[in-house]
């Protein structure tokens, strides 16, 4: 349960795709008639998702390398996006048809949730009709439509704590309908903060604060906008070099920028050629059953590349024959280093840092920094905080009390002359920011329940892997809390329509889980009697 403001991942799949899908099919061995996908050793590096209809965001692997290690393919889940939950349900189609996925976990709900009884009651094309209309109402979700129109043996399996479940809908259902007074108490502070730094204008910090609102608001793409970080980076001082992801991620586009993909192409076809007569028939057969799963989408490209290198080494082929290939499987290898979380937390430091820089006096940069908060407060107040604003929220809970940085906006206004005509109630501000607060605290409680719950109904089914769907702002405690569990994970984001989700996927969102809550509580009493 959650509604964020979503973000892209930190490179787009352009040239990656085209790549992948050109050299999948160019001068890879001949496929093996015996070569076939074993599901028991399969490695998080190996899942592969169809670009057109989601990508790969992080990938985790546990450190002990072992084989059994559980596998989770971690789906992020934009509710009631119809987009969304369409291609959520083909990845899923995917995963089960590719690598013979079963258990599907998923939040808010407890123990068998399956919609598979209701195929007995038409035909597959009749319950396509029906499921295809309840899911563009928001009514079913992506797992639910597959469920219901799909031959397979699926499990759908709520991993829910139905306490903590409760309270978080209690929570949302309270905070979500935003008292009048917020939203005008926190819009005649932002205004005045604007008349405030008005008096003495710094277009430079300005232009960048515009950026930055478009990016954040989805008006700007994140290439444009890491483009326009890294100019004012240069430009102001700020090294980049010091943030490890940030430098991994500009590494990778200045890469990807340099792929030549024609001369990757022809040098694999050369690199093939000669290595084949110097092979050994089993080293030849094991690059050819790699190649299949590659060539069938049953695997990363990183896998079959890091073997073809490691055979060309072994035939002491002198790699710096072929440059284009070997910077490309770099290329991969450094794009599959990339972990989007600890990036969004590197770009948001960078932002303060230019803003610092930008500021012209330190009367300046305390306005910016007061901005920010009230900018912080309002997606609070929205319930559109990311998981990177939650960090922040931990580390510095002041940013939300209102009452303790007020006199700092009085005492601005009154050097440069603007009076101080707030007329809002700063304790009932906070209150409603505290409770809003507590809307993240039950989620990250949650999420101790959805990832002990998944593991332990994996270890009871005897299954070594499994889908598990999370509204986006559980992905980062639920990626800590099983990589800690040894888990091997894989997160994939589902491709949205055009611009992502917008403000009527929202009140959607809200009617219907108003709608959900009451069959809850309906369901509860039920039980209780039972």
């Amino acid at each position: 349960m959650n509604i964020v403001k979503k973000t892209g991942g930190p490179l787009g799949i352009g040239l990656y795709a085209l790549l992948f899908f050109s050299l999948a099919k160019v001068a890879l061995p001949a496929p093996s008639p015996s070569s076939s996908s074993s599901v028991p050793s399969l490695r998080a590096a190996d899942v592969f998702i169809p670009p057109e209809i989601g990508s790969i965001a992080q990938v985790y692997e546990a450190p002990t390398a072992d084989p059994s290690a559980k596998l989770l393919i971690v789906i992020q889940d934009t509710h009631v996006n119809y987009e969304a939950q369409k291609h959520l349900a083909d990845i899923l189609d995917w995963l089960v048809s590719r690598y013979g996925i079963r258990l599907i976990l998923v939040e808010g709900g407890e123990g068998d949730v399956s919609l598979s009884h209701l195929r007995s009651r038409g035909s597959r094309a009749v319950r396509q009709q029906v499921a295809e209309e309840r899911l563009r109402s928001g009514f079913l979700s992506g797992e639910e439509y597959l469920d219901i129109v799909s031959d397979d043996p699926l499990i759908l399996w709520g991993v829910d704590d139905p306490t903590l479940y409760d309270a978080h809908l209690k929570v949302f259902l309270d905070v979500e309908r935003v008292p009048e007074a917020v939203g005008r108490d926190l819009g005649q502070l932002r205004q005045m903060l604007e008349r405030v730094r008005a008096q003495a204008p710094n277009e430079a910090l300005r232009r960048f604060e515009t950026i930055q609102a478009r990016f954040d608001a989805g008006k700007l793409g994140f290439g444009e906008y890491l483009d326009s970080l890294l100019g004012e980076s240069k430009r102001l001082g700020v090294a980049i070099a010091t943030y490890p992801n940030l430098q991994r991620l500009v590494t990778a586009s200045e890469w990807e920028a340099q792929m030549d993909v024609k001369q990757v192409e022809e040098e694999q076809r050369q690199i093939m050629e000669r290595l084949r007569p110097q092979a050994t028939e089993q080293e030849w057969a094991t690059l050819r059953a790699t190649a299949d799963k590659l060539r069938a989408g049953e695997i990363g490209s990183v896998t079959f590349y890091t073997q073809l290198e490691a055979l060309a080494q072994q035939a002491h082929l002198a790699l710096a024959d072929f440059p284009h290939l070997v910077h490309y499987i770099r290329y991969l290898r450094l794009k599959a280093d990339l972990e989007p979380r600890p990036l969004w937390f590197e770009l948001g430091e960078v932002q303060r840092q230019l803003k610092w820089r930008l500021a012209s006096s330190a009367s300046e940069a305390a306005l910016t920094s007061l901005a920010d908060r009230v900018a912080f407060c309002e997606r609070l107040a929205a319930l559109e905080w990311t998981p990177a604003d939650y960090q922040a929220y931990r580390e510095q809970p002041d940013q939300i009390r209102v009452t303790q940085w007020l006199p700092a906006l009085r005492g601005h206004a009154a050097r440069v002359g603007v009076a101080f005509d707030w007329a809002g109630d700063g304790t009932a501000l906070e209150a409603h920011l505290a409770r809003a607060v507590r809307f993240y605290t039950i989620a990250h409680a949650r999420d101790a329940e959805l990832a002990r719950r998944a593991l332990s109904k994996m270890e009871a089914d005897g299954e070594r892997m499994a889908a598990l769907i999370a509204g986006g702002f559980h992905t980062g405690d639920l990626i800590e809390r099983l990589t800690k569990q040894q888990a091997q994970l894989v997160v994939v984001t589902p491709l949205t329509g055009q611009g992502g989700p917008d403000e009527a996927d929202k009140t959607r969102y809200a009617t219907i889980l108003k709608a959900k809550y009451a069959q809850w509580r309906v369901s509860a009493r039920r039980g209780q009697a039972d």
